[in-house]
């Protein structure tokens, strides 16, 4: 609706949602491209961060959750970014991450107090590790011999 008003559609998603798996977030960014229902002008993508303080920690931490590993995660991001119609822009490929953690860094509560949009790295127990997962998921194309957007 928004699209044939005129606007730009710009979504944000979010890969390596606990429960879902590989093939489930493949297919999901298949049915997100092809679906005319969908196809967006522009994406914003999220891989998960385990952010200690969050539910999702506490998941992790009981075993219940695991974070896809930093090799799998970038096949993941080049299978994603190989997907990519030309008429999509690729806004962003993950959230950035800051050194230092803000003073003072919890609340009252023990939660930690994130300003802004940065994530202090300190605070990331689980997720990804490197800040070039675009251009790692990019040589993984290239290796592939794929080309993206």
């Amino acid at each position: 609706m928004a699209k044939n008003a005129g606007f730009k559609v710009v979504s944000h998603m979010m890969p390596d949602l606990p429960n879902i798996g590989m093939e489930r977030d493949i297919h999901q960014f298949v049915e997100f491209f092809e679906n005319p229902l969908f196809r967006p002008d522009g994406m914003k993508l999220y891989p998960t961060l385990v952010i200690r303080g969050t539910g999702l920690y506490e998941l992790w931490k009981s075993g219940r959750y695991k974070s896809y590993s930093p090799n799998l995660l970038v096949d993941l991001i080049a299978r994603i970014l190989a997907l990519v119609p030309p008429w999509t822009r690729v806004y962003r490929v993950q959230r950035k991450t800051t050194a230092p953690i803000p003073q003072p860094a919890l609340s009252d509560q023990g939660v930690p107090r994130i300003p802004g949009k940065d994530i202090p790295m300190p605070l990331v127990s689980s997720g990804v590790e490197r800040g070039n997962l675009r251009e790692l998921a990019l040589a993984r194309i290239q290796d592939l011999g794929k080309s993206s957007s």
